[in-house]
């Protein structure tokens, strides 16, 4: 029989009694239709001459490829300090994010690892670590800075996609939170409400992604207010004590300006506790901050870029599945940017800016 390349999806349902999109599913093996119903769908496409077998063949494909079990490793990097990245409850999230992903697909199995220290580059990898690489079907990276070494990881498996980078990378995938136009967006809203001198606080000098949030918020106020209007300051870690000690060294300096922008919550925390540790009031300062978490200080909001960490596991599982379903040789690596969300609280206010000594920690 001649085939009828012009013959629609439409034609089809209504031979066969059907909507369109009932067609499409009997021709893509969906499980829920009826045997009735893809009896006469396939009745009405043979009838017609519909050509089906493109279709139906990567149909097939499909429905082999989700028989196999796929595994996935996620490998976490925490920064040089954090002996435990799951305390921090932003990594917490995006691992939940992809672990729900992976599960909500039936066919993937998640195992954990923690890349070490010591590990430089895939020649220092053990044994071990590397038959796991390359049996897994793909690999999810989770971390807020990666070494050099995760691109020759690619030679290892070609399905690896990065959560958390800071920057763009030409050869990974990867999702992350566009942390430099956050920057910028929280730089206005400050400018806006009147604020002309604005100080960022780094908790770690490693962090792709704080680096970007301080790139964005000085190029902003660098544009809007003057080279005079910016000043910064980086721990030496994101432990407690450093942000601690480096944030009174800036009160004790003189230099420390009335508003603050900090990379991550726990640091606006800790600058918090110190302000009232010295018996000043914290409404003095206009305190913003990344990844704020609501209700932890009652009465007190922080004013914040809200963040979607789960987001970013969501949509990074679903890239390593597609990227196991078809040849990753066919793609080019994408960059996914998950935006943050401006949420004003009552930690900024429009006040008189000046610089004052604070006086020693007592």
């Amino acid at each position: 029989m001649q085939r009828k390349q012009q013959v629609t999806l439409q034609e089809i349902g209504r031979a066969a009694g059907v909507s369109a999109p009932t067609v499409s599913r009997v021709l893509n093996r969906h499980p829920g239709v009826s045997g009735e119903v893809r009896s006469r769908v396939m009745e009405a496409i043979e009838a017609l001459g519909y050509d089906a077998e493109p279709i139906l063949r990567k149909a097939a494909v499909i429905s082999n490829a989700q028989m196999h079990e796929r595994r996935i490793e996620i490998v976490m990097f925490p920064l040089p300090e954090q002996n435990d990245i799951f305390k921090l409850s932003y990594f917490n999230e995006i691992y939940e994010g992809c672990l729900s992903v992976l599960n909500q697909s039936g066919t993937a199995r998640a195992s954990l690892l923690t890349w070490e220290r010591s590990w430089q580059g895939t020649a220092d990898l053990p044994e071990t670590v590397l038959k796991r690489f390359r049996k897994a079907d793909g690999l999810l990276l989770i971390g807020s800075s990666f070494p050099q070494a995760v691109r020759e990881l690619k030679r290892l498996n070609k399905a690896i996609v990065a959560i958390g980078m800071g920057t763009a990378s030409d050869s990974l995938d990867y999702v992350s939170h566009n942390d430099f136009q956050a920057g910028q967006v929280l730089a206005d809203y400050l400018i806006d409400r009147g604020c002309v001198e604005i100080g960022f606080f780094s908790g770690s000098r490693h962090s792709e992604c704080f680096t970007a949030r301080l790139n964005g918020v000085m190029v902003q106020a660098l544009h809007r207010l003057g080279e005079k209007s910016f000043s910064c300051r980086y721990a030496d870690s994101t432990d407690n004590k450093d942000v601690m000690e480096t944030l009174a060294a800036w009160l004790d300096s003189g230099k420390c300006p009335r508003t603050l922008v900090f990379s991550h919550f726990v640091a606006a925390y800790v600058f918090y506790n110190l302000l009232v540790h010295r018996g000043l009031k914290p409404d003095r300062y206009n305190i913003a901050t990344f990844d704020a978490e609501s209700d932890f200080i009652p009465g007190m909001e922080f004013t914040s870029m809200e963040t979607f960490p789960r987001q970013l596991g969501f949509k990074a599982a679903g890239r390593v599945l597609q990227l196991i379903a078809r040849p990753p040789e066919a793609e080019m690596p994408q960059s996914i940017l998950v935006p943050c969300r401006l949420k004003p609280g009552n930690t900024v206010r429009a006040v008189p800016e000046k610089r004052e000594t604070t006086g020693n920690i007592s």
